[in-house]
């Protein structure tokens, strides 16, 4: 696989291109550039086609910084991570005041502008369904469970041609070094 990116959350927003060129199916992830210097891969996810890639960026970046996102205790003052799960009395008493909800937005602003995404557009053929539970299950990435634990029905083997999301920290976490070319 040959990743595009990096791209910043915002710029999917911010840079007409991105609609132009991400008008399309395709699986990605992203790096969190965590506030102590270090980096991990936090998500894989898929875009059908129905929404895009472009469209699916809009509506991760919008649900981010309205709070309707988990956001990681390292990007919140409280050190506790955000999880906005409607029957828990956090979540109300947050959603019910103007200043807690007000942080809250604040720390999905700064969550958001930590993450870059790359991005892997479909080419005609590709089931980005069974792309994405493949990386899920081989990459594992630190925001996600579902995917991660067992083994896909229908195993692919995909080789990533020198990444440039494969920071050292991110490699050592990878078991199958011979997803790597």
């Amino acid at each position: 696989m040959d990743w595009e990116g990096p791209y910043k959350l915002s710029e999917f927003f911010s840079d007409p291109y991105m609609k132009e060129k991400y008008h399309r199916p395709g699986v990605y992830l992203w790096i969190e550039e965590v506030p102590d210097g270090k980096r991990r891969l936090s998500y894989i996810g898929r875009a059908s086609g129905r929404p895009t890639l472009w469209k699916r960026h809009l509506q991760h970046y919008a649900f981010m910084v309205g709070g309707l996102y988990t956001i990681p205790k390292e990007f919140r003052r409280s050190d506790v991570a955000w999880i906005p799960d409607w029957t828990m009395e956090e979540t109300a008493a947050t959603l019910l005041s103007l200043e807690k909800f007000l942080n809250i937005v604040e720390e999905g602003f700064r969550f958001a502008s930590a993450c870059r995404s790359y991005l892997w557009p479909a080419t005609p053929d590709a089931n980005v369904r069974l792309i994405e539970r493949n990386l899920l299950y081989d990459l594992k990435p630190t925001g996600t469970i579902w995917g991660t634990m067992s083994e896909p029905v229908t195993r692919l083997n995909i080789r990533h041609r020198e990444p440039a999301w494969l920071f050292p920290e991110i490699r050592e976490h990878i078991k199958n070094d011979s997803l790597f070319v």
